[in-house]
């Protein structure tokens, strides 16, 4: 019924989907261009707090590992409050914890704040993709997911412009308390809208397996992140990678048998929604892995200011606000297959050239890679959330859109865990300070590993994807004139 409240073309119902979309949006603005302003920001902050460049990226691994942890619990409270509850509660808790982390006068103090800051982006990311979705009917879910990706895009790429002004002319704080006004703008329109948010049937929720992931998660990214600095043998190092590891079997094992998961594990006999949750944690390892380095390369070997290593970062940010909306539509034509095979062809070979570039100490051939790197990453975020999301009946949506956003913050968080291991054994040994061309060949290397997974990436999307949209039994294509 609520679909066809949705296609209802003019009125006020239909202004409300619109403004419900625009309302979705400030969500994943804000959680966009914190990663975009925090990157840029990352080697003042090192500074100021008395964290070496290789440490601050706990800054951002703070962040996105609480994401990735809490993500499961995020999406079954939207279940269990109403997802528009739950969103507003995720939107006021960022805002809090965005002006915590600007007035930190620590290193610890922010890192808790990043931490505080990602268990509420979990919640409100992975109600507002699904409320996107409930929105629309099936024939303008694309688009209403270009319009979804594409707005935030805009901050994603005006981020590190602003990021380096602000660094350079302001002060680091001010990347955090520009959430604030974000925020206030996104619970104006949710309240206009009042977006339309049916809850899913009250069921228990299944606090083992959130512990089991809460404990199992940030133990072993910890030491994969760890092990560079203090060794495998360092008792700490195996206690956690051991542990975590185990508590993850534990986890997926506990969720296969529960009658009530966290997380819905059995929605992956649906193949293709399978493969859309691993290009998405497989697009999103290599590009998070490399939002550290990035702009460590331009600052530190390059000599760029931060205001100007910002506006160095914009062919990445350009294409992906350019795409979007290409992507949304294409889908919608021919489904997810075409643009996902594109799009990770052309992010591998972008992470490819990049690493060249940096060990070549080149910015106009970096800045190549980050144009492709760009049109790859428009070409499969979309198209597969869309999918993925299409593929399970509404009343599972939050459930999917928790799952998806796990699987993403999980290839986030492994994704920087790598590349920063690959770039501090690449360091020589023995050297306090590096030298530009060190440091270089060592953030290069790092490229590399990301350049990896987009070659997985490729593969996943090339072998299994179908060769036809294959519509899945749930996905209310009955509803829409375009059937």
């Amino acid at each position: 019924m609520s679909h066809a409240r949705s296609d209802a073309g003019g009125g006020a119902e239909g202004a409300r989907k619109w403004i419900t979309l625009v309302a979705m949006t400030g969500s994943l603005s804000m959680i966009l261009i914190d990663v975009t302003v925090v990157g840029v920001a990352l080697p003042t902050i090192g500074q100021d707090t008395g964290v070496g460049p290789l440490g601050a990226e706990w800054v951002v691994n703070g962040y996105i590992l609480a994401m990735a942890s809490f993500a499961a619990l995020g999406g079954r409270v939207g279940d269990l409050v109403g997802k528009r509850s739950a969103f507003v509660v995720g939107v006021l808790l960022f805002a809090l914890s965005s002006v915590f982390c600007g007035a930190a006068a620590s290193a610890e103090l922010l890192i808790f704040g990043r931490v505080i800051q990602g268990l509420a982006a979990a919640v409100m990311q992975s109600t507002s993709s699904a409320l996107v979705v409930s929105s629309f009917p099936p024939g303008e879910r694309g688009k209403a997911m270009g319009v979804y990706i594409g707005i935030p895009m805009l901050f994603l790429a005006a981020g590190p412009a602003v990021g380096g002004v602000i660094v350079q002319y302001l002060s680091w704080r001010w990347v955090f308390w520009v959430n604030v006004p974000i925020a206030v703008l996104t619970l104006l329109l949710v309240a206009i809208a009042k977006p339309h948010a049916p809850r899913a049937p009250r069921t228990p929720i299944d606090w083992g397996g959130a512990a089991l992931l809460l404990l199992g998660l940030p133990a072993f990214v910890f030491a994969i992140q760890e092990v560079p600095h203090r060794g495998w043998r360092d008792p700490l190092i195996a206690l956690g990678a051991s542990l975590g590891l185990a508590l993850l079997l534990a986890f997926v094992r506990r969720q296969l048998r529960h009658p009530h998961p966290l997380l819905r594990l059995r929605l992956f006999a649906d193949r293709t929604l399978l493969a859309d949750a691993l290009l998405i944690l497989l697009m999103q390892a290599g590009m998070t892995g490399c939002s550290v380095f990035g702009p460590a390369f331009l600052q530190k070997v390059i000599g760029f200011s931060p205001a100007r290593s910002g506006v160095a970062m914009l062919p990445l940010f350009i294409p992906v606000l350019v795409l979007v909306h290409v992507s949304g539509r294409i889908y919608d034509k021919v489904g997810v297959r075409t643009p996902v095979r594109l799009g990770t062809l052309l992010a591998a070979l972008g992470f490819s050239i990049q690493a060249l570039a940096i060990a070549m100490e080149s910015y106009q051939l970096f800045a190549l890679g980050l144009t492709l790197l760009g049109c790859g990453i428009a070409f499969v975020g979309g198209p597969s959330t869309t999918d993925a999301l299409s593929r399970v009946p509404e009343s599972d949506r939050a459930q999917a859109s928790g799952l998806l956003l796990t699987f993403r913050q999980v290839g986030g968080t492994l994704g920087i865990s790598a590349v920063s291991a690959v770039v501090s054994i690449s360091l020589p040994l023995g050297s306090a300070q590096q030298t530009p061309t060190e440091l270089a060949q060592a953030i290069s290397h790092g490229y590399w590993m990301a350049t990896l997974t987009g070659a997985v990436a490729v593969g996943v999307a090339w072998w299994f994807m179908p060769s036809a949209r294959e519509n899945a039994p749930n996905d209310d294509r009955h509803n829409s004139r375009d059937n």
